[in-house]
């Protein structure tokens, strides 16, 4: 399963941190950008993983964001600004 996120990162006094964009609650360090990246992507999985089961199935998903217009900008709309309270619409596909 191949997956694409943004990560955030900055160099504090003697690390390089970031978090997942995707996942906020998500951060890490690491002497080095590249054991940042390796270091956020073990986070990740065990995050990701946890509680699963050594045997498991994968399917894709894909979810219809609603946009906002803001000028000559579209914008992915918060939660809050969806009827209902949710912003996120899965739909299966085979």
């Amino acid at each position: 399963m191949n997956s694409k996120m943004n990560m955030i990162y900055w160099k504090s006094e003697n690390f390089w941190l970031g978090k997942l964009l995707e996942h906020p609650e998500i951060m890490t360090q690491g002497e080095s950008l590249e054991e940042l990246e390796a270091n956020i992507k073990e986070a990740y999985l065990s995050m990701a993983m946890d509680n699963v089961p050594k045997q498991y199935e994968t399917k894709e998903i894909v979810w219809l964001v609603p946009t906002l217009q803001r000028g000559n900008a579209v914008v992915a709309a918060p939660a809050a600004s969806v009827s209902g309270g949710s912003c996120l619409s899965p739909i299966v596909q085979d």
